[in-house]
């Protein structure tokens, strides 16, 4: 047990009489993580589309397109 008593992870430790992780909690972890991984693939295709629409795609330019990626 660590100062707060709570069982530490050992191979003395019974799991079977360690508290369940609280199921809502859990779930709302994982929602939260969804979101935020959600919003960030939106922001970052925007991104990678909107980029090279600014550029003039002529074959001179093709550098600075692929430095885009």
């Amino acid at each position: 047990m660590d100062e707060d008593g709570l069982p530490l992870m050992g191979s003395g430790v019974d799991l079977t009489k360690v508290p369940a992780i609280q199921q809502k909690r859990t779930v709302a972890f994982l929602n939260q993580f969804v979101v935020h991984t959600v919003q960030f693939l939106n922001r970052f295709s925007t991104v990678c589309k909107e980029k090279p629409s600014g550029i003039n795609h002529q074959p001179h330019n093709w550098p600075k397109i692929i430095s885009v990626f």
